[in-house]
């Protein structure tokens, strides 16, 4: 969708957090921000955003990443966190306190869920609904808060999902 990005963490080893963010903050940080997906383990169900403390950037994008789950999964809980008067939960995870661009952790579903396992994280049309939600909320994102020209890409978005 010719949407610009970079693979911070490449490699199929693991790459300590100190290593991620030092190269994360290689990039510009007016039209980036740092975008970590993940599964959720521990038990409990739904998807939850997370920032860091304050409020940032960070929040306006978290924000438009939980509308986005929403109208792809309706019916699904959203774990929030309104201390601060928006959605995203806010912790001090190492890559959303130290990068220098704002940074948005997406916890999809709980891998130990076996519901959410069986339905969604191991078919391929629930994985292709959790990238779809990404897909328009980065899109969003670079109109909304980085202010660039409406994206003219969303007619591919369509088709690869269709």
């Amino acid at each position: 969708m010719k949407i610009p990005y970079v693979n911070i963490a490449p490699e199929y080893r693991d790459v300590t957090l100190y290593t991620r963010v030092r190269w994360a903050n290689k990039y510009p940080t007016k039209k980036s921000f740092y975008l970590s997906i993940h599964s959720n383990a521990g038990g409990g169900h739904g998807c939850e955003f997370f920032t860091s403390p304050g409020v940032t950037k960070s929040d306006q994008i978290a924000s438009i990443f939980g509308e986005e789950y929403k109208k792809e999964f309706p019916d699904r809980r959203l774990r929030t966190g309104f201390s601060d008067g928006d959605l995203d939960k806010e912790r001090r995870f190492y890559v959303l306190t130290k990068t220098k661009m704002p940074a948005v952790l997406t916890e999809n579903f709980f891998i130990d869920n076996l519901e959410e396992f069986q339905n969604i994280l191991n078919t391929k049309s629930g994985r292709d609904k959790i990238i779809k939600y990404h897909l328009k909320a980065i899109l969003r994102a670079k109109t909304e808060v980085f202010q660039e020209n409406e994206p003219k890409n969303l007619d591919l978005l369509e088709d690869w999902v269709a």
